[in-house]
């Protein structure tokens, strides 16, 4: 202990040599002076959680922060909001089923920070000293994200134990798996026949019932796998690969292929 003690006294030696320019920099920056409107730039909009059923619904988003749409992604496969149907049904019987409460507890928290100006709870948090300097409260998906993804590892782990264990789900407590694809189903055909909602455009059914598509055939492989089907859990893998895939990659292919610029044209503009 003594050794690791003397470590971190030289580890912050060393790195104090740049606390004086931090400072120096601190005091010189513009967020220093930042509104409160600038602090809550880029908060996500509470209706884009309907990114869980439907990735795509919005085609575009309003005002300057349609500049930003990676900021603002909920959607990170439906085998995890799968994963949350999941839990539904599990309840009591998921090992560790305390372990995923807390996940949940902690994505909703995530959740409510990231919603930024539109809550409470991140305004409070500007109102912390050193915290005003802070904005783009939407980023705080990405501690949704690490959350859902460990509860997405241990419901993938819960269905490879059923199979394992040849045990069987009746079909009639399978029901809250079916609420993610209504979801998805009603989405689709909302966004068909508004077309427009308060600033944001709604995508068309050739973009969404892809979509639909997948959430239909991750849900059903769930259903599968919870009868006991072992072909379901490799199946479950090639469709998470695709979605996330496909998903990750859609808006970049949006835009033409541009030649390679030199860095001194890169730093002109």
């Amino acid at each position: 202990m003594p050794l690791i003690a003397g470590a971190l006294i030289v580890g912050a030696l060393v790195g104090g040599v740049q606390l004086l320019p931090l400072l120096d920099a601190v005091g010189s920056s513009q967020r220093t002076v930042w509104s409160l409107a600038s602090s809550l730039s880029f908060s996500l909009a509470p209706v884009d959680i309907v990114q869980l059923w439907s990735p795509v619904a919005f085609d575009s988003r309003p005002s300057i922060e349609e500049l930003g749409v990676h900021e603002f992604i909920v959607y990170n496969g439906a085998f995890c909001t799968a994963a949350i149907a999941w839990i539904a049904l599990r309840r009591g019987a998921l090992e560790r089923h305390r372990l995923a409460v807390a996940l949940l507890v902690f994505a909703t928290v995530a959740l409510f920070l990231a919603f930024g100006k539109y809550t409470g709870l991140y305004p409070a948090l500007l109102a912390v000293p050193g915290l005003r300097w802070f904005r783009a409260p939407s980023r705080h998906l990405i501690l949704y994200h690490l959350s859902i993804s460990i509860l997405a590892a241990m419901v993938f782990a819960d269905l490879a134990a059923l199979v394992r264990r040849g045990e069987r789900i009746p079909v009639r407590r399978l029901w809250p798996l079916a609420i993610p694809s209504a979801l998805s189903v009603a989405t689709a055909i909302a966004t068909w026949q508004v077309g427009i909602f308060r600033g944001f455009r709604l995508a068309g059914l050739s973009d969404t019932v892809p979509w639909v598509l997948m959430f239909l055939v991750v849900l059903s492989l769930f259903a599968a796998a919870a009868r006991g089907a072992r072909w379901a859990l490799p199946m479950l893998v090639v469709a998470v690969a695709v979605d996330q895939g496909v998903f990750g990659f859609h808006y970049v292919y949006g835009d033409p292929l541009q030649p390679m610029r030199t860095i001194d044209a890169l730093g002109a503009r």
